[in-house]
């Protein structure tokens, strides 16, 4: 027996009118696969030792903030992460990644958004690491 994808859908929506009601049915199809907006996290390697950043310009906000920005990538305690953007600011003491930012946490946890707020370990690391110079 042959299985036909469009007889089954007819009987259906038939049964569904008959019914009086609207129904709905779930139809297989291929989902696709969508990249990483930052792919190199996939295959990030912790650092050794305390905060490491690339970018590809670092500007200075005064008073102690720090912009960051292109292809900008973070590494610190099995934490990765990677944005258009990150923005320091000391007096708030934030840390906040932004465009196309992805972080991947200790558990291998991958979380995307246009705007992530860091957690505050990795904001009082980014604020040692900045006081200390980069």
């Amino acid at each position: 027996m042959r299985f036909d994808h469009n007889r089954i859908f007819r009987a259906f929506a038939m049964a569904s009118e008959l019914a009086g009601g609207i129904a709905f049915m779930a139809v297989p199809h291929a989902v696709a696969q969508t990249e990483p907006l930052c792919p190199q996290l996939a295959s990030f390697a912790a650092p050794s030792s305390g905060l490491q950043w690339q970018s590809d310009r670092d500007l200075n906000t005064g008073v102690g903030g720090l912009t960051l920005e292109g292809h900008v990538r973070l590494d610190y305690q099995n934490f990765a992460i990677c944005a258009d953007r990150v923005e320091f600011d000391r007096r708030a003491m934030t840390l906040l990644a932004v465009g196309n930012a992805a972080v991947r946490d200790p558990d291998g946890n991958l979380t995307q958004a246009e705007r992530i707020n860091l957690p505050s370990h990795l904001v009082q690391a980014f604020s040692a690491r900045t006081e200390a110079g980069k």
